[in-house]
């Protein structure tokens, strides 16, 4: 009984990476396009040209959702951040200081979702949809529904000179987060205020301090995603980031991360956007059209949760 009690809790811990490989290989027998070893542009496609994005930008979705809260945002602050600095590359030429300014902006924009929820009091809910539209209010005003290309200098070689550089970006930034959150008193802390703010406000723990830190690292996450967008693209504008806020709620679920608050991981944010880059890409080779793309990713989503229930009930018993 114990060893059927271990088998389960097992399957349930790694069930996103079995969902994972039992996608890719459907899609593989299923579709004459997606993936063969005579013919890997697909597949090299997906991984460095459009996980890198999506895996960001859930790390930073996974990080509010820990804290039991979300951040509507983090689409419109990418796309602020990215036409700032295509605005500041474009006067001054300098790659380094467009990337700075980026940063910078992303940054403050993550620092002030951070100040309404812990010291005005607002939920992290009402925060980031307010500044959700201030940032794409600005965009709108700051490029007047025009876009920006031809980049001076060597800013897209930065992002682009590598055909994986994308990826490896990613992967950094993901060993960097995996660190903090795991093997740092501050990661600790996140969870343990995710899990109950008012019993770790009385052990000591700085609980608006994590408040303010962690929406500061989605902002910087969301503008260094901006940044390789923009990049990647050849082109910013103030539209970029309009879906970009649900698609990374959805991995983030997918993934396996529970709005409960105080549960999620690095892990579970790139396996969850893995999963779902490699569903909707494998429908549009089988011919799927939108929006039952977007029926299956519901789907999906719903399947995560049970899972996530089932796997809670489970190490209950």
């Amino acid at each position: 009984m114990r060893n059927k009690k271990k088998m389960q809790i097992i399957l349930y811990k790694y069930s996103r990476v079995m969902i994972f490989v039992l996608m890719f290989l459907f899609f593989t027998f299923f579709t004459d396009t997606f993936f063969s070893f005579s013919n890997m542009n697909n597949i090299r496609n997906i991984f460095a040209q459009q996980v890198p994005f999506l895996m960001l930008l859930s790390i930073g979705m996974t990080l509010a959702i820990i804290l039991k809260g979300i951040d509507l945002s983090i689409g419109t602050v990418l796309a602020l951040s990215s036409c700032v600095a295509a605005m500041v590359l474009q006067a001054t030429g300098n790659s380094l200081l467009c990337i700075l300014t980026g940063l910078a902006v992303g940054s403050f924009f993550g620092l002030v979702n951070g100040l309404l929820i812990s010291k005005v009091g607002l939920s992290p809910y009402i925060a980031t949809y307010s500044i959700q539209w201030i940032s794409k209010g600005i965009a709108y005003v700051l490029l007047a529904g025009t876009q920006i290309y031809n980049f001076p200098g060597n800013f897209r070689q930065l992002f682009t000179g590598w055909f994986y550089t994308l990826l490896l970006i990613a992967f950094i930034v993901s060993l960097i987060m995996w660190f903090l959150m795991s093997k740092t008193t501050f990661g600790r802390n996140v969870y343990v205020v995710g899990n109950n703010s008012s019993a770790a406000r009385l052990s000591g723990v700085k609980v608006d301090m994590i408040y303010i830190v962690t929406f500061t690292i989605i902002g910087f996450l969301a503008s260094l995603t901006g940044l390789m967008y923009i990049a990647n693209l050849g082109a910013a504008e103030p539209i970029i980031g309009d879906s970009f806020a649900l698609q990374a709620i959805a991995a983030t679920l997918i993934g396996g991360t529970s709005f409960g608050g105080g549960k999620g991981s690095v892990f579970s944010a790139i396996i969850g956007s893995m999963i779902m880059i490699t569903l909707t890409n494998g429908l549009l080779h089988m011919g799927v059209g939108t929006y039952w793309q977007q029926f299956a990713i519901g789907v999906v989503i719903v399947f995560s949760i049970i899972l996530e229930r089932g796997s809670a009930r489970l190490l209950k018993d």
